[in-house]
């Protein structure tokens, strides 16, 4: 994996693991949707799947704004404690509509602290 490997997985995959490793990947993926398909009698719907990936991609944007929000202010505007459930409770329901409106809203409650200049330790020295 290269060094900042983060700053490329959102959008530059092959650049960040390679084509071999994502056409593995998706042959994977492609043998579960088949084996899922025969176990359940159900059947894949891939603009379905569109729907609901689109919602992922929102929610995880607003995960990476928010991310970036928090890492560039000083003093910190939230504690770990307050961030890693507002994060993690919605990835728990990723792809849905609720879970992409929670991420917004916990984006903007830290642009809301932020801007009103709060701090999780009041008098600390900005970094």
């Amino acid at each position: 994996m290269p060094a900042n490997w983060w700053e490329l997985m959102p959008h530059r995959w092959e650049q960040a693991i390679g084509p071999a490793r994502l056409d593995l990947l998706t042959a994977e993926l492609e043998n579960l949707v088949r084996f899922l398909e025969t176990t359940t009698g159900r059947r894949f719907r891939e603009s379905r799947f569109r729907e609901v990936m689109a919602l992922v991609n929102e929610q995880e944007e607003w995960n990476r704004r928010t991310r970036d929000l928090i890492a560039r202010t000083r003093p910190a505007p939230i504690s770990v404690a307050d961030g890693i459930p507002g994060v993690m409770l919605p990835q728990w329901h990723r792809g849905t509509e609720w879970a992409r409106d929670a991420a917004r809203r916990f984006h903007d409650e830290v642009r809301e602290r932020v801007d009103a200049g709060h701090a999780v330790c009041p008098g600390s020295a900005p970094g």
